[in-house]
């Protein structure tokens, strides 16, 4: 399929004060709006067939910036046979002083970082970085990280011919002529499945007028029933924001969505099983969404993820965010988190690689869960992807 601009943007307003009004929405994506699995597979899919081609004999390594490329990244590293990590913007015991940070200015949450824990063998004989994207509207954090990357001098191994060069892979380019010369000059190539002008997207956007009667606080929302909410846990994770060598973050899914679809034991009558990943943690959401729905070719799948993202909701015919609800962030409960367009499922998996103690983060999930029997699901199962005590997550 080509893809054009119109296939995978759609336009909402932000709901807070930022240097910019506008969100864009994918319908492809399993970010903000529910999709079919193999739908968001079969774009990101074509995003890494245009990278694989332009960069053949290159070794590659993709970087997924977080949080709403990080499965984008993670296809397009696959389908490039080639290693993996992702920007994060949360904190963790494996942090270092050594870890490239940098801004996204646009952001709420500005500050993002580049584990540098395995850099070194990441980069090892890599011809071209290749950072992944869901659009590029200015260029800017890309140009940024790429020259925080050289000035840190992290092409460290040796011996080494020349210094790797640069990519920026999106599914949409919103670049002008001056942003796109300025990626340019910083000796970053372009890839891109759809071009888009921005230029009016702030004044649109401005326009459409928020319905706040549809933003709903999930802690407010009733209590679902006990015999309705449940909490396993499953091992095996392994942590992309660490780096991980080609094919191990799709390995690793593999065996977390066929443990999870034992544990699920899906084999009565639901015809409707929406799969909800948490901020950050999209690939293994959309990967074990694709799992049942192949598995069980009856059953309607469906995916997407929680956001830190305040988009406002808005009644208007074609606007995308018709509900939005206020939860607590799994990774940080003291920080607000949304989820939007929730819809009536007979089962839902939410699934997070949270690293809250298990008492806390239950009482976090409480709102997801109220969220989701408020919209109508019949069952839920949260899952937490955890690394098993002993287990080395680095091989």
């Amino acid at each position: 399929m080509n893809y054009k601009a119109e296939d995978l943007l759609l336009l909402a307003r932000r709901n807070y004060e930022g240097s910019r009004k506008f969100v864009v929405v994918n319908p492809f994506q399993g970010k903000h709006l529910p999709v079919r699995p193999e739908g968001a597979f079969a774009m990101m899919r074509r995003l890494g067939c245009s990278v694989r081609e332009a960069f053949q004999g290159e070794r590659l390594l993709c970087v997924g910036f977080a949080e709403t490329a990080t499965a984008i990244g993670a296809v397009v590293a696959d389908v490039c046979n080639c290693a993996y990590i992702h920007t994060t913007r949360e904190r963790s015991k494996e942090d270092s002083v050594d870890d490239f940070t940098f801004c996204e200015t646009h952001s709420r949450w500005p500050e993002q970082r580049l584990r540098s824990r395995n850099w070194e063998r990441l980069v090892r004989d890599v011809d071209r970085i290749v950072f992944v994207e869901d659009e590029i509207s200015t260029g800017k954090t890309i140009r940024t990280l790429a020259s925080v990357i050289r000035e840190r001098g992290a092409a460290l191994q040796t011996p080494r011919r020349d210094p790797p060069r640069f990519a920026a892979a999106a599914l949409v380019n919103e670049l002008d002529a001056q942003d796109s010369q300025l990626l340019h000059a910083a000796g970053i190539q372009e890839i891109h499945l759809a071009k888009a002008e921005n230029n009016r997207f702030d004044s649109v956007a401005s326009a459409m007028e928020p319905d706040l009667s549809l933003l709903y606080e999930a802690d407010d929302l009733p209590e679902p029933s006990a015999e309705s909410a449940a909490f396993i846990e499953i091992g095996g994770k392994v942590d992309p924001r660490n780096g991980l060598a080609k094919g191990r973050y799709g390995a690793a899914c593999a065996r977390f969505a066929e443990e999870l679809s034992s544990a699920l034991a899906l084999e009565y009558s639901a015809s409707r099983i929406l799969v909800l990943g948490t901020e950050e943690f999209m690939f293994p959401a959309l990967y074990v969404a694709r799992f049942l729905e192949q598995k069980y070719p009856d059953i309607v799948v469906y995916t997407h993820s929680t956001t830190l993202s305040p988009i406002a909701p808005c009644s208007l015919p074609g606007y995308p965010i018709s509900s939005a609800y206020r939860l607590r962030s799994v990774h940080d409960r003291a920080r607000e988190s949304f989820v939007y367009n929730l819809a009536p499922y007979d089962s839902a998996v939410v699934v997070t690689d949270s690293e809250l103690d298990s008492v806390v983060l239950k009482d976090v999930l409480r709102g997801a869960y109220k969220a989701l029997a408020f919209a109508g699901v019949k069952k839920i199962t949260a899952v937490r992807w955890k690394t098993m005590d002993g287990q080395d997550e680095r091989r």
